[in-house]
């Protein structure tokens, strides 16, 4: 399971180009870090992964986030976890006012969704340092965390 400081760190190495003020990208980039520290690899992200065939595919190959913010007010990542299966998850990061609303869904139609002031994560006078942009990263991951009866629900499934 990821923790606060494994997934920083992953935001660090990412070392992510951030569109001017928006924070919704830096907590949506936390929420892509979590399930990356959580063992999960990337398998498509950006348009390409709003596709129903994304989910179904037997497409497991990692790919590069570029083109994960490409889009205004969602993001959209599709994940695989080879260690446990190769049932893949998409994650879909919705923003409606001052919350960013996390979809999580499977190709059986099943979801959870969390709601993540963005406010609450995001630090005002970051700067360039990406480890003082963030703010309450162990809420975030305990949060997100209860994702996991859905995903530990997808690796269970024949």
């Amino acid at each position: 399971m990821a923790n606060s400081k494994s997934v920083v760190a992953l935001i660090k190495t990412m070392k992510p180009t951030f569109r001017s003020s928006n924070d919704n990208d830096k907590v949506t980039l936390a929420v892509h870090a979590y399930f990356l520290a959580s063992g999960y690899d990337l398998i498509t992200t950006g348009p390409h992964a709003f596709s129903p065939v994304a989910l179904n595919s037997s497409f497991t190959d990692e790919v590069r986030i570029k083109g994960w913010n490409e889009l205004e007010d969602q993001y959209v990542f599709v994940y695989v976890n080879l260690e446990e299966g190769s049932k893949k998850v998409r994650v879909k990061c919705l923003v409606m006012e001052d919350e960013l609303h996390v979809f999580c869904a499977l190709a059986d139609g099943s979801s959870k969704h969390v709601e993540l002031d963005v406010g609450n994560y995001v630090e005002e006078t970051g700067g360039g340092n990406y480890s003082r942009q963030f703010k309450n990263m162990e809420w975030l991951v305990k949060i997100l965390d209860s994702l996991h009866p859905l995903i530990k629900r997808a690796h269970d499934q024949p």
